[in-house]
């Protein structure tokens, strides 16, 4: 009762401190946005000062210049100074007095910077215009006219050069040099009316450039000089101290945000260590969870452990409903739990949606198989009753006294499952499957040292032409070699590859070897491939690039699919058969007659190759069941416009026995064993 009282208060005082920061934020929302709205324009007017005086500069110094760039940058410049401006002159920015003083003296500077813009932009295009045109002049008056003396034409080389020296360094001091220059000129009569011309436009031109260009100078250093940047920087600086009654609101409402934040925090550690017990119960049986064991074996020695399953369970939630299953577990784990009291001192957990856990010290259970009997004739016997149904189950129990308990218990149980004659079954008796599963590991690890170190090889096997004899294509066949060089077989690691998700990579490797052998070979080549790869995207979308990329070795690959590996799928089946189609690439049903043999699929598929199972084939001479299954598939495949191929031929008898029943091609170690190459 005082835990959920000081929850309630906890809340409480939560809820007002929530509300009273809500009206806090309410009413600082307004001035927080007007502040940041005053710091933005001027920290853009900051911007578009820089922005300004760059542009100013480079239609300073470049011959052609767009001056509408510069006007527009003005002009965005004075649009946010009229809005500075307007927010300062609200009602309730009434205490902003130095800034708006400081606004104030900022729109005074714009308005001169535009009268000194307007003259520069005048002064800038009358200085170019003549800068352009005094060295064009110069030199029509040189080409023109006979020019009297070395000191004349220096005199005219000098002036070019004065002005660029003038211009680029804005030099006011050599406007002295170029007055020098200007006398000199006047002082010669030109020979000719044209030279006396071009003499008079070259005296006006350096006249303008020498009468405007001290102004000038003197705008554009004004234009570019800092005291507006200082002003707006004076100006950002004064708003903040101005400001200071809604950083104080935003102070408080930090430190209140603060406060909620920690009791927050606090309400999320107080459930979260609720929720961490809950973590350990499971919600349907009330008992211990999987979990929890977990973190208990890490301190259990000396124990061991049960895992007992119900057998088949899933018929139980097919036939009475998910109900009725979730009941008989509840019922199950309290049954199961007083079994185990009535017998010894131990923990019972729920593992998994039909598995049990029973932990033990073993000083409590002198012989372990005795307790597992016990709890199978006890369960077996007894009729758990739901609603109005009685339900009999049978159960399965694993057994380990080694560590680790978890996983060896998991271990003998499934060993128990592999023999229908056991019920119960303790590690140490099955060795053997473990051994089994190092195996697997083992075979792994070295399909994955294979993969990495480039040991996955295809072998070529011929398939001969029936009617020519001839070699016409060959099967590549997955090989693996280990770091040792020896091959292993591909019986050995290809389930294997299955189950560690390895098969597609293999697949891969063999489809890329392949192109990469076939692609200068005149022959046809096959590759296998599994239904899994098919619906693997990766896979799939290998292929299909492959085939896109080599279009003309895509005319010469035959794809072998699996007939005992759910080719029955059509949709996904027929969607890859249509694919690789496109491509010119064909189809094969591999192994046909080994599985579901359904002669419908191959009216559904469009396939161009049936290759017949060895187990038909091997015997076919001397076997008429064989033979007359052969026929049939072989006249239903000539009907259909399938060729046929006859794997298994071991013997010169069988080949020509397969000769004799129409099948169009040969393959077996007869006609050649699968070599590393096939020339």
């Amino acid at each position: 009762m005082k835990r959920n009282l000081s929850i309630y208060l906890i809340i409480i005082f939560g809820s007002l401190l929530a509300l009273f920061s809500g009206y806090l934020i309410i009413n600082s929302e307004s001035d927080y946005r007007k502040y940041l709205s005053i710091v933005s324009h001027v920290e853009m007017l900051g911007r578009l000062e820089n922005e300004l005086n760059r542009k100013i500069l480079e239609c300073s110094f470049l011959l052609y210049y767009n001056y509408d760039e510069v006007i527009d940058v003005y002009d965005r410049l004075l649009k946010h100074a009229d809005e500075l401006f307007d927010d300062l002159n609200q009602p309730e920015s009434n205490y902003y007095k130095k800034s708006k003083e400081l606004v104030s003296a900022y729109e005074e500077l714009l308005i001169k910077k535009n009268k000194d813009l307007h003259k520069f932009i005048r002064y800038n295009s009358t200085i170019k215009n003549s800068l352009v045109y005094i060295p064009t002049l110069i030199l029509k008056h040189t080409e023109s006219s006979q020019v009297n003396g070395y000191h004349y034409l220096q005199m005219f080389t000098n002036i070019v050069s004065t002005l660029l020296l003038i211009r680029n360094n804005l030099d006011l001091e050599m406007l002295d040099i170029l007055e020098e220059n200007i006398k000199f000129i006047k002082s010669h009569e030109p020979d000719s009316e044209l030279d006396k011309l071009i003499h008079d436009k070259i005296l006006r031109h350096l006249e303008v450039f020498s009468k405007y260009y001290p102004s000038y100078v003197m705008l554009l250093n004004r234009l570019t000089d800092t005291r507006s940047l200082s002003l707006l920087k004076q100006m950002k600086t004064v708003y903040q101290k101005e400001n200071q009654y809604t950083f104080k609101k935003l102070l408080l409402l930090a430190i209140l945000f603060s406060a909620g934040i920690i009791m927050a925090i606090s309400f999320i550690v107080y459930y979260i260590v609720r929720l961490k017990k809950a973590a350990t119960i499971d919600h349907l049986t009330g008992l211990y969870n999987r979990n929890r064991l977990i973190h208990e074996l890490d301190y259990s020695k000396h124990h061991m452990l049960f895992i007992v399953n119900i057998d088949d369970f899933k018929h139980i939630n097919n036939f009475y409903g998910v109900r009725i299953g979730d009941e008989f577990l509840k019922v199950f784990g309290k049954k199961l739990k007083e079994l185990v009291k009535d017998y010894c001192r131990a923990k019972v957990y729920r593992l998994g949606s039909d598995d049990f856990g029973v932990l033990v010290r073993k000083e409590n259970v002198d012989n372990p198989e005795k307790f597992a009997n016990y709890l199978v004739n006890k369960i077996e016997n007894n009729e758990f009753k739901i609603d109005q149904w009685d339900i009999s189950v049978s159960v399965s129990i694993g057994i380990s006294m080694e560590e680790p308990l978890l996983e060896k218990a998991d271990i003998a149980l499934k060993y128990v499952k592999r023999d229908s004659r056991l019920k119960y079954a303790v590690y140490k008796e099955v060795l053997n499957f473990e051994k089994d599963v190092e195996i697997n590991m083992k075979i792994l690890k070295a399909l994955k040292i294979a993969l990495e170190s480039d040991k996955i090889v295809p072998y070529y096997q011929p398939i001969v032409d029936n009617k020519t004899g001839v070699i016409s294509k060959y099967e590549c066949l997955v090989r693996m070699f280990d770091e040792k060089g020896e091959m292993i077989s591909p019986g050995i690691f290809l389930e294997v590859a299955k189950k560690g998700k390895l098969y597609g990579e293999l697949t891969k490797r063999v489809v890329e070897k392949a192109f990469s052998y076939f692609k200068d070979k005149p022959c046809e080549f096959s590759v296998n491939i599994s239904v899994d790869d098919i619906i693997d995207f990766s896979t799939k979308s290998f292929i299909i690039d492959k085939l896109k990329k080599y279009p003309e070795i895509a005319k010469k690959v035959t794809f072998e699919i699996l007939e005992s590996e759910g080719i029955e799928n059509f949709d996904i089946v027929s969607e890859f058969i249509k694919d690789v189609k496109q491509y010119g690439a064909s189809i094969a049903i591999d192994d046909f007659g080994s599985g579901y043999s359904n002669f419908s699929y191959l009216l559904q598929l469009n396939v161009d190759y049936i290759k017949i199972d060895g187990s038909l084939i091997k015997n076919i001479h001397i076997d008429e069941n064989s033979e007359l299954v052969v026929r049939t598939i072989v006249s239903f495949a000539k009907k259909l416009n399938i060729k046929t191929v006859a794997e298994y031929v071991h013997n010169e008898e069988v080949h020509k026995k397969v000769i004799e029943l129409g099948i169009d091609y040969s393959q077996g170690f007869f006609i050649g064993k699968p070599l590393a190459s096939c020339y």
